[in-house]
């Protein structure tokens, strides 16, 4: 999904967002996304996620646990250093 685009609806509000990076582990789909908002070094956020797809449409599952973090860091690391 690199590099998709897809919305999400945020209290009842349609955000425009990018896939950068789509994986799965241990049956767990996980998603590394910008919403677009500027962080506090004036570059683009990227939000972690579990998700599922449901009816072609991306649903983010909540936050991650600790664990979950080190793991998308560690996809991230592998992704980036190639």
């Amino acid at each position: 999904m690199r590099d998709e685009k897809f919305t999400i609806e945020v209290d009842g509000k349609i955000i425009d967002c990018e896939a950068f990076l789509t994986f799965t582990h241990n049956g767990d789909n996980f998603i590394v996304f910008t919403d677009h908002e500027l962080d506090m070094e004036n570059e683009e956020r990227l939000i972690a996620s579990k998700y599922v797809l449901n009816d072609g449409k991306v649903v983010l599952l909540g936050e991650l646990s600790d664990e979950e973090y080190d793991l998308v860091e560690k996809e991230m690391e592998k992704f980036i250093n190639g």
